[in-house]
């Protein structure tokens, strides 16, 4: 009804323009389009019956791939990862940061904004280069959640300032004592 009062309006208005008046072309060309919008099908109806017939949809994810990221880890330590000033990988950190964006890290996927005093810093961390531990105090890190094959894991591991909060094999949270 709405569409049919302005479709009366529009040609009420534009109906004494001349014919090659701007107005009155785009008036021409709207008529010219009016018996295509008028044209119903069944093929859309039918489409859309067809996929509700087929059964379960296809599921979308609803979290991150646990594959890539320790998506169990980080549910179960929320609230410890929140508060925490966390030392974690780039791609770790976007994840965080999309689950909360008021988490805090060191580095996520953004590194081209951190520059290379940043960049360096964080692979002299994860490398377990001479010096790391200088790197850790100076951030004030309070918690880890990295790769356990890092070689910054097996360091902190036996740095009695660090406990073990979880193990998986593949993934290690520590936090500082």
């Amino acid at each position: 009804m709405i569409a049919g009062e302005i479709s009366d309006w529009w040609r009420g208005w534009t109906g004494g323009a001349k014919k090659s008046s701007l107005l009155a072309i785009v008036n021409q060309v709207s008529l010219d389009l009016t018996p295509s919008f008028l044209r119903n099908s069944a093929w859309p109806f039918l489409f859309i019956g067809a996929l509700v017939m087929m059964g379960t949809p296809v599921k979308w994810p609803k979290d991150f791939p646990a594959l890539i990221f320790p998506v169990r880890m980080i549910h179960e330590h929320h609230d410890e990862i929140l508060r925490a000033r966390l030392l974690t990988t780039d791609q770790w950190g976007d994840y965080l940061i999309y689950l909360n964006p008021q988490q805090k890290v060191y580095v996520d996927g953004r590194s081209d904004f951190y520059g290379a005093e940043v960049g360096n810093e964080y692979l002299h961390l994860t490398g377990g280069r001479w010096d790391w531990d200088q790197i850790m105090k100076k951030n004030g890190f309070t918690a880890v959640l990295l790769p356990s094959e890092l070689p910054i894991c097996q360091l902190l591991k036996q740095d009695p300032e660090w406990r073990v909060e979880e193990d998986s094999g593949k993934t290690i949270f520590l936090v500082h004592r």
